[in-house]
């Protein structure tokens, strides 16, 4: 039994190692609109949190040089669109001008000595209520997604 718990841990340490990108959420219950239906509970805020965390991590691990790590506290979230639940589609999110996806956060970028390399505070506005980007499309805040997608490729 030992001997097999050394040999996970020697599987998974490597792997700890290599984690690259950290996410944390400061005070998601204060966030603007992060919510994946009109019920607004914590539930369906921690889907929409997991699926961006999910996604940032993604895009982040991909972009980074070997040994850099990242670390993003989001400070809010606004998904594009706002639920109606007076109408007909309660739980469907409707697209007008004033209701522009948005993300803040800070982050921080390190080598792997811990010397930072680069740091900011960023506020992400997808201003285009053009159609997402076809992998994006029915996922979970697509035009969240582009947005990062963009700064990702821009600033990694």
């Amino acid at each position: 039994m030992k001997k097999t718990l050394l040999a996970l841990t020697a599987l998974i340490m490597p792997l700890a190692a290599s984690a690259a990108t950290t996410v944390e959420w400061a005070s998601p219950e204060n966030y603007k609109d992060a919510y994946s239906s009109s019920a607004k509970s914590d539930n369906s805020r921690q889907v929409v949190l997991d699926s961006l965390e999910a996604f940032i991590i993604k895009q982040a691990d991909a972009r980074l040089a070997e040994g850099q790590n990242l670390k993003i506290v989001v400070k809010d979230v606004d998904l594009a669109g706002e639920y109606e639940p007076w109408t007909d589609y309660k739980d469907t999110r409707i697209i007008k001008g004033a209701y522009f996806a948005r993300i803040s956060f800070d982050y921080v970028l390190t080598d792997k000595s811990g010397e930072e390399l680069k740091s900011g505070s960023e506020v992400i506005v997808n201003k285009l209520l053009t159609q997402p980007s076809l992998p994006d499309r029915d996922e979970i805040a697509p035009y969240l997604r582009d947005s990062l997608r963009s700064w990702f490729a821009r600033e990694l």
